[in-house]
């Protein structure tokens, strides 16, 4: 979890850049061992309401969903996908939660815009646990899958 401090040491390298925004990007990944179809189906049928707009096509559909929250501070942005993750010589499917946590950097002057672009990073452990506690209490309270956390990664 260096990341922030290697942020915050970049931006004070380069203070007279144009900071516009900080990303914080955690992703987590629920796997569903020897359960083929229950990515597919935690998608298709705990998040998503059934209906005859899924039998479309010749094959069952892949379900992807992008989901916007407004928090006091800044946005997150979160994708939730069905996945395959290669582990070992199987694949394993998953369903990936891609959280973005997007804060707007302002500012009049270049100092005034470096330190709001330091607060944001000086937060991210606050995202990340916002971002923690909507999967895990919103999302995979009802779910048996084995979760595996992704470290958060850090864009300026």
């Amino acid at each position: 979890m260096q990341i922030a401090d290697i942020a915050r040491r970049y931006a004070a390298v380069l203070p007279n850049l144009d900071y516009r925004a900080v990303g914080i990007n955690p992703q987590r990944f629920v796997t569903f061992e020897g359960q083929p179809d229950a990515a597919y189906e935690y998608i298709t049928e705990t998040i998503l309401v059934q209906g005859s707009w899924q039998n479309f096509g010749t094959a069952p559909m892949q379900a992807g969903i992008n989901l916007i929250y407004t928090l006091e501070s800044c946005q997150l942005r979160l994708g939730i996908n069905e996945v395959k993750l290669k582990m070992l010589d199987e694949e394993v499917p998953a369903v990936l939660f891609a959280g973005n946590f997007h804060h707007e950097v302002s500012g009049e002057s270049g100092e005034e815009r470096l330190e709001n672009l330091n607060q944001a990073i000086a937060h991210w452990q606050q995202d990340l646990a916002a971002y923690e506690e909507l999967i895990d209490s919103q999302f995979l309270a009802q779910t048996t899958g084995n979760a595996i956390s992704v470290f958060p990664a850090l864009a300026l």
